[in-house]
């Protein structure tokens, strides 16, 4: 599996599958990008 960390993070929230916020987070930790958040409050 290749691609960068923004490649992923923006994958991730294109995609529909139910994702939590704490997912995100804990995916910005793993690759130190500027965190997001799936569902915006």
């Amino acid at each position: 599996m290749h691609g960068t960390a923004l490649s992923i993070a923006k994958a991730d929230v294109q995609t529909k599958e139910n994702i939590g916020n704490k997912v995100c987070l804990s995916i910005t930790k793993r690759y130190n990008i500027k965190p997001f958040l799936r569902f915006s409050l």
